[in-house]
């Protein structure tokens, strides 16, 4: 993405991992619409593999595999030892796994507090896990969504896969819970379609925008009071001359994610295509 303003000698050139519709805008203001679709679009997710003698924390986002901590403690092995009953050298042995159990739970909740990720998913040994998000702190507990079956020692690829597989099931799982919502309370809590979409907006009654990514329309724009409008009248609420859009959709975008509501973009969703490619589940 690329900002320039000749008048202010400013060039400046952002890489995005994540392929954006080519477009050129001109305007007074930076256009960064792009942006807040990118950023309510994808949430930041922290891996964490685990056993019990080793861990490795990775972050997730705008699907992006990065390692960020690898941790190894020393625990016994299952060798002799002499002098020791086979009861307490396994209480032995599972003080160090707590502890180093520990160590990783703390280093997460750090990790968690700098870089302040969405959703916590855990990989390892399905007892070790288990032991694992009982020690975790209960922020994460509530940012936890999955577990994937992995050797702590697989590959960056193999990670990658496994885990970018279980986010879309995830977020696939809930884009159609969202749907059914929008079907169980439509004209209640819930509308489809530009123009109610646009009139609920106004009245900033959305809580949840579902928006089909390839799906745009032309509109009009208050430039005082941004009122949205699906046709070319004078403003409803100042009564001042409205400005053409050529993509309002944006416009609806910027306006939901100012008003604090959440926006999910549904690839691929034919519920929301029928529904002529957005709705919305109100607050009120």
């Amino acid at each position: 993405m690329i900002f320039s303003s000749p008048k202010s000698d400013f060039f400046q050139v952002y890489e995005i991992p994540i392929p954006l519709k080519g477009t050129c805008i001109a305007g007074k203001e930076p256009y960064i619409k792009p942006l807040i679709r990118l950023l309510e679009q994808y949430e930041r997710y922290c891996l964490v593999l685990v056993d019990g003698k080793k861990a490795r924390i990775f972050s997730i986002y705008m699907g992006k595999l990065e390692e960020h901590t690898y941790i190894l403690d020393e625990v016994p092995g299952w060798h002799k030892q002499g002098g020791w009953s086979q009861a307490r050298f396994q209480r032995h042995i599972e003080q160090h796994i707590y502890e180093h159990l520990k160590k990783v739970a703390d280093i997460t909740l750090t990790f968690f507090k700098k870089e302040q990720f969405d959703r916590l998913i855990l990989g390892g040994p399905h007892e070790v896990v288990a032991h694992f998000k009982n020690i975790i702190h209960i922020y994460l507990v509530r940012r936890f969504v999955g577990n994937i079956a992995i050797d702590v020692n697989a590959n960056i690829q193999e990670i990658e896969k496994r885990a970018i597989s279980l986010i879309e099931k995830i977020e696939e799982k809930e884009n159609e819970e969202l749907m059914q919502r929008v079907l169980d309370n439509m004209g209640k809590m819930a509308v489809a379609g530009i123009k109610d979409v646009t009139t609920m907006l106004n009245q900033g009654r959305i809580q949840v925008l579902l928006v089909d990514p390839d799906f745009s329309t032309e509109g009009w724009i208050c430039p005082k009071c941004h009122f949205i409008s699906t046709t070319s009248a004078k403003c409803n609420v100042c009564e001042s001359d409205v400005e053409k859009s050529e993509d309002i959709i944006e416009n609806i975008i910027e306006q939901n994610f100012e008003l604090a509501g959440e926006i999910h973009f549904l690839n691929n969703n034919e519920t929301l295509k029928d529904l002529r490619g957005i709705a919305a589940i109100l607050r009120w």
